[in-house]
């Protein structure tokens, strides 16, 4: 049986085995490049190190496929193991967001997309294998391929289909959304959210993260979380009328954020509780590319502060990352709450450190296409290297500058996390750093 046919009679029965998962990610398990030097995280996490290695992508349907606020599966294993450092992937995020330089910089770069098409699976096919090979397969590709964190979660795009809109599935990344959930604000009130709770992708999601956060045994940066409250009110109700509505009717967009901020807690709450130790979001739309910093301070600032503040309430660290040119608005982000920024290509990263000053730790920078797609490993490792250099005595956490393209090499990939490992940071020369 191919790879395709394997994977169409698992998305019509919802089932899987060890023998055809095992089968499926043989490939990708023969290419792990890095996965001998996981003995160390990996033999205390309770798994052997990429005996197959295969897809993942956010193990709550969807987190981390095609996006960088999920992103990041791994383990401070592979070339960091091999380099003989003694913290673990949760130790090191832990230690920058205290303002102290960790032995070697956190990563979040995920081969979960890439796997997943290595597999033979679309991502609707995914969100449908049993949870408990689906844990194992995302583990397995944490090990296999580095980075420091496990997703988990409930992507939002899948809320609102539970919530009775239509969305249409790509064979890879992200799926759109055809018909909005919301026609009138007035609807809100009709919009029952417990149905977010009952919709299959989720309970299988659900399971699944339990099952991958035991796996990490403590070690990882169990992340979860889904596109920011600005960018999902855009998806229930239409962007176009979301921005319009910003300037023509206040009062219905800020009930529409209220909605949507209570529809996102109740869609992560109970995978806050199986373990969660980062909370996060992508918020697209709330970048300069789509409104002025006007717009994003009355709007998409206050909702953002919210999520971050429920968050912390709940014990987690916090991750924001927003697509497209933010220049403007960098001194606003501290504002947010939230400890982590993830930066595109299109911003100054070095003229953003300086403006945050430790108060929030940066990522990212490095473009998705142009250089971690298109270029060779030593092109990447000299590209982030530069980052790096540019960034000495800044808290910086090596990030895609947005989602990894899922034609990626996955030899791209291991070079980026093979630098991260590799790198011990220059003491932190910052406001926000604290004492060693």
């Amino acid at each position: 049986m191919n790879t395709n046919t394997r994977a169409n009679t698992i998305a019509n029965t919802g089932a899987n085995t060890s023998a055809n998962t095992i089968a499926a990610t043989d490939a990708i398990a023969k290419t792990a490049p890095i996965a001998a030097a996981n003995a160390g995280v990996g033999a205390g996490a309770g798994a052997g190190a990429g005996t197959s290695a295969g897809a993942g992508a956010g193990a709550g349907a969807g987190m981390g496929a095609g996006t960088s606020a999920g992103a990041g599966t791994g383990v401070g294993a592979g070339a960091g193991a091999g380099a003989g450092a003694k913290q673990t992937p949760r130790e090191v995020l832990e230690s920058v967001l205290r303002g102290v330089a960790p032995e070697r910089l956190p990563t979040t770069a995920s081969a979960s997309s890439v796997a997943i098409r290595k597999a033979g699976y679309t991502f609707e096919q995914f969100l449908r294998v049993d949870p408990r090979e689906r844990a194992r397969l995302e583990y397995d590709t944490a090990l296999a391929y580095g980075g420091d964190y496990l997703a988990g979660g409930f992507w939002g795009t899948l809320a609102v289909e539970a919530l009775g809109g239509r969305i249409k599935f790509r064979e890879h990344g992200s799926p759109d959304v055809c018909a909005p959930l919301i026609e009138n604000i007035a609807d809100i009130d009709r919009i029952d959210i417990t149905a977010i709770r009952r919709h299959p992708y989720y309970r299988i999601a659900l399971d699944t993260t339990k099952l991958l956060f035991g796996l990490g045994d403590g070690k990882f940066n169990n992340q979860v979380g889904s596109w920011g409250i600005f960018t999902q009110a855009g998806l229930y109700y239409g962007a176009e009328k979301l921005l319009r509505g910003c300037l023509r009717d206040k009062s219905a967009i800020r009930a529409l954020l209220d909605f949507t901020l209570e529809a996102f807690k109740y869609s992560q709450e109970e995978f806050v509780g199986l373990g969660a130790t980062v909370g996060g979001s992508a918020d697209p739309t709330a970048s300069g590319d789509m409104i002025s910093r006007g717009v994003f301070e009355e709007f998409a600032l206050p909702y953002l502060q919210k999520t971050y503040d429920w968050f912390k309430s709940k014990g987690l660290s916090t991750t924001l990352h927003i697509c497209g040119d933010i220049n403007d608005r960098i001194d606003l982000i501290p504002d947010t709450h939230t400890d982590i920024l993830s930066v595109d290509y299109k911003v100054d990263i070095a003229r953003a450190a300086r403006i945050l000053d430790g108060r929030v730790a940066i990522g990212g920078n490095a473009d998705p296409a142009s250089v971690i797609l298109a270029q060779t490993p030593e092109a990447i490792t000299a590209a982030y290297q530069k980052i790096i250099d540019d960034l000495e005595g800044y808290p910086y956490i090596v990030m895609p500058g947005c989602g990894i393209p899922h034609l990626t090499p996955i030899e791209n990939i291991v070079a980026i996390n093979r630098l991260a490992h590799s790198t011990r940071p220059a003491p932190y020369t910052t406001a926000g750093a604290g004492a060693a």
